[in-house]
């Protein structure tokens, strides 16, 4: 769309001694660096000094091509500044960046200018303390918060958190933390860099790191916010958004008497191999309840080979599941999984408005993977003390 967008503005080049990254909704890649960029007829971009094509692919990210084969050349950074045609751009700061989105004509203009424009936004500060409970996810987190503030309580504002609780936080539980800022109405959502995000940038980019090219940021001790939430995480239970807002909030063990249809893990929110891993995990040995769906959707195609190779998917297909390829999907009511009229859905997805997910009179039920796991197996919010995450959890009873 981008390419189509500088196209009609009559840019035929981009030109710039910046770093570009072209990006789709989960993985980033540096397209050129001090080298211009020009515009084949077909709308593909063509880079004659360094990069034979690089070419948007269809909802799995941009994929560069050099010299025909496939290569993944960057990741994001701490420090880093980043824009995004998709709102869940948001994600990356887990790793310290300054991410966000941007609508496709924005994206295109920066793209051609190396340059954009932003509202320094204020900030709310999130301190988190204690200690997480098993099987409480980072998903339970941030639609807690959403309950809290709603889904406009952070209008164009910087979520940042902060406190002790975050060193219980593993990196899956904060890309999904801040994959989501955006659902509270959020400009990003930031975590601050220790230990465990600088070990993820060393395993996601060696070189880099060990180059040092990359920049830590941390607020100012009198800086000043908009708001200050405290979250205490022995207190989070395990949470779902019942339809049609993020914000609609409850404990899964207080929702009754809803049948389920369809059970969908993956997407940019809980797409990632801990998710997958952890559902592999919670579903072995177990049957998909007769008359539910069950779809299970790696996000990425390393994601997909590694649940491959480690034999999770045969743990998913023993179970009756259905394996997809990386796929952004039902999310968005696309393909793979879209409801018909009437049917409801627990999803690991981002958003349940209405008609999200297919049919306008369908509902979505936001969840974290324990809970998806349960509906796997039973068909409805009932006895949720029946699931197989039963007792290993404070906020769940036992019987």
């Amino acid at each position: 769309i981008e390419i189509q967008r500088l196209d009609s503005i009559g840019v035929k080049g981009i030109a710039g001694t910046y770093k570009m990254r072209l990006t789709g909704s989960k993985t980033s890649f540096e397209g050129a660096t001090e080298s211009k960029i020009t515009i084949s007829d077909n709308g593909n971009v063509i880079s004659g000094d360094k990069y034979v094509v690089l070419a948007p692919s269809y909802m799995t990210g941009t994929r560069a091509l050099k010299n025909g084969a496939d290569i993944l050349a960057f990741k994001i950074y701490s420090g880093d500044t980043m824009i995004g045609a998709d709102s869940h751009t948001c994600t990356y700061g887990a790793v310290g960046a300054f991410s966000t989105g941007v609508g496709s004509t924005d994206l295109a203009c920066g793209m051609a200018s190396g340059k954009t424009w932003f509202k320094v936004p204020e900030a709310i500060k999130v301190v988190l303390t204690g200690k997480l409970p098993k099987y409480v996810t980072g998903k339970d987190i941030i639609l807690h918060l959403i309950g809290l503030i709603g889904v406009d309580g952070a209008l164009y504002k910087s979520i940042e958190f902060a406190g002790e609780g975050v060193a219980e936080l593993s990196m899956a539980d904060r890309l999904t933390i801040c994959n989501m800022a955006i659902e509270a109405g959020g400009k990003n959502g930031i975590f601050p860099v220790d230990d465990i995000t600088l070990e993820y940038l060393k395993n996601t980019n060696k070189e880099r790191f060990e180059k040092g090219d990359y920049d830590v940021f941390a607020a100012d001790d009198d800086a000043i916010y908009s708001q200050v939430v405290e979250i205490e995480l022995d207190k989070v239970p395990l949470t779902v958004a019942l339809p049609h807002l993020p914000s609609n909030t409850k404990a899964a063990k207080d929702v009754k008497d809803m049948p389920i249809d369809q059970v969908v893990i993956g997407s940019c929110t809980n797409g990632r191999y801990a998710d997958i891993k952890m559902a592999a995990e919670l579903l072995k040995g177990r049957k998909v309840k007769e008359g539910i769906r069950c779809i299970v959707i790696p996000g990425s195609r390393k994601v997909y080979r590694q649940a491959l190779e480690e034999g999770m998917l045969q743990i998913f297909d023993d179970a009756g599941c259905v394996i997809s390829t990386p796929t952004c999907g039902p999310c968005l009511g696309g393909h793979m999984g879209v409801l018909a009229s009437g049917e409801r859905c627990v999803s690991t997805t981002n958003r349940n408005f209405v008609g999200r997910m297919g049919a306008k009179d369908s509902e979505v039920i936001l969840a974290g993977v324990p809970v998806f796991s349960f509906f796997t197996v039973k068909p409805c919010f009932a006895r949720l003390s029946e699931s197989p995450i039963a007792g290993i959890s404070p906020n769940l009873p036992a019987s």
